[in-house]
């Protein structure tokens, strides 16, 4: 047989999935402690009725605070961010110069420019807007790459076999 206390204490900790239910389940914990303690102080209550209410209100400030300041915080999620478009742009160019240079020239520069067209026209419908701005810094960064390298050429010439 099950335990019920057992039961109802881990499906209390596969609620909390995310920061909030963490924050949620802090403040819970706090306001029942308190809660306990008033019950069995009361004579003098007023001081941690006023603890219960700062702690709501800083649970308040705080859950307000990273709603305004880092939304994805709440939910638990990470952005990507332009350090990552940075290396991938990197990778994708890496894995993409072999082939590309068997087009030449003016093809090869036009397979660049095509492929960051591509990923800078996201257009966002039904994306999230993290994915749009990641493809948007990989899409520039490969735009100063092949700038780059059309420079290279250009100052270099090409190379006859």
């Amino acid at each position: 047989m099950s335990d019920p206390i057992k039961d109802s204490r881990i499906g209390l900790i596969r609620a909390v999935s995310s920061p909030l239910g963490f924050l949620v389940l802090a403040f819970l914990a706090v306001e029942g402690l308190l809660t306990i303690l008033v019950v069995r102080k009361a004579s003098n209550p007023d001081p941690l009725l006023w603890a219960m209410l700062g702690a709501l209100l800083s649970l308040v400030v705080v859950v307000v605070a990273l709603a305004i300041l880092r939304p994805e915080a709440l939910s638990g999620s990470r952005p990507l961010s332009a350090h990552y478009a940075v290396l991938f742009s990197d990778d994708l160019t890496m894995a993409l110069e072999g082939p590309f240079a068997n087009l030449g020239g003016v093809d090869q520069d036009e397979a660049w420019v095509t492929l960051a067209s591509v990923l800078q026209e996201t257009d966002g419908t039904g994306m999230d807007r993290e994915y749009v701005k990641f493809c948007k810094a990989v899409s520039e960064r490969l735009k100063k790459r092949a700038d780059l390298k059309g420079r290279w050429r250009k100052a270099q010439g090409t190379i006859k076999v």
